[in-house]
């Protein structure tokens, strides 16, 4: 988990985590596939943190992708590691 903490985190979500990708369905759906397992690897407050902020961007397809993006990965691991601010 620390390996991909540091050294996978920031580049997909530098890369793949842009308005662009929420424009393109097939994309869209992989990019929210993959953000969930890697959220299943270090744990939902990691992911969370990164994309929670997006929730008040300027597009509606990218804030309805990270909406769907956060409700799976409380789904599939609660919201157990979550902080107090973060929620």
């Amino acid at each position: 988990p620390e390996y991909i903490r540091k050294e996978i985190l920031p580049e997909f979500f530098r890369n793949f985590w842009i308005r662009r990708m929420a424009l393109d369905r097939r994309n869209y759906s992989q990019v929210i596939e993959t953000t969930e397992e890697l959220a299943n690897k270090v744990g939902c407050s990691d992911i969370l943190s990164r994309i929670v902020e997006d929730l008040k961007d300027d597009s509606e397809p990218y804030r309805r992708m990270v909406m769907e993006t956060i409700q799976k990965v409380l789904e599939n691991l609660g919201s157990g590691d979550i902080d107090e601010r973060l929620e």
